[in-house]
C-alpha cells in the first residue's frame, strides 16, 4: 500500500481478527462512473483466525486469511511481528511490522491505538 494508511483492525477473545485498510487522500465518485478499480487499489479488508507464534527469538502473530477483498489473499497467511507501546499522548498501542526487512534494509510498522472499555460501552 502506501505509509498514509488508515484504518482498523480487530481482535476478538476466540481467536479471530478483522482488518480494514484505506489510504487516505481518495476523491469522492463523481455521478455513475465505475469505481471499482479505484477502490481495489486504495482499500483492503480481511479477515479469519490468528494465532501467536512464541516459539521464535521475536514471538509473531500470523493472520490467516479467511476471506479478504483480493481474491489472491484468500488462505494467505500474514505474519508480523508486534509489541505494544505506551505512548506520551496516555493511550496504548499495538505496533505491528514484518517479521522480515523489506526494500532493502526498511522495515515497515503500523500503530494502531487501542480502544479503552470505557469507549467501547459507550458507543453500545
Amino acid at each position: 500500500m502506501t505509509l498514509h494508511v488508515k484504518g482498523i483492525i480487530l481482535y476478538t477473545e476466540d481467536g479471530y481478527m478483522s482488518a480494514q485498510l484505506h489510504i487516505s487522500g481518495q476523491r469522492p465518485f463523481e455521478g455513475e462512473q465505475p469505481f471499482d478499480r479505484t477502490v481495489g487499489r486504495s482499500y483492503i479488508a480481511y479477515t479469519g483466525e490468528f494465532y501467536i507464534d512464541v516459539d521464535r527469538e521475536q514471538p509473531v502473530i500470523k493472520h490467516y486469511m479467511r476471506y479478504a477483498s483480493l481474491p489472491y489473499m484468500v488462505t494467505d497467511v500474514q505474519e508480523r511481528t508486534f509489541r505494544f507501546e505506551d505512548r506520551i499522548d496516555g493511550n496504548r498501542y499495538l505496533v505491528l511490522g514484518l517479521p522480515e526487512t523489506h526494500q532493502g534494509a526498511r522495515r515497515i510498522q503500523a500503530s494502531f491505538r487501542a480502544l479503552e472499555a470505557s469507549a467501547i460501552q459507550r458507543a453500545k
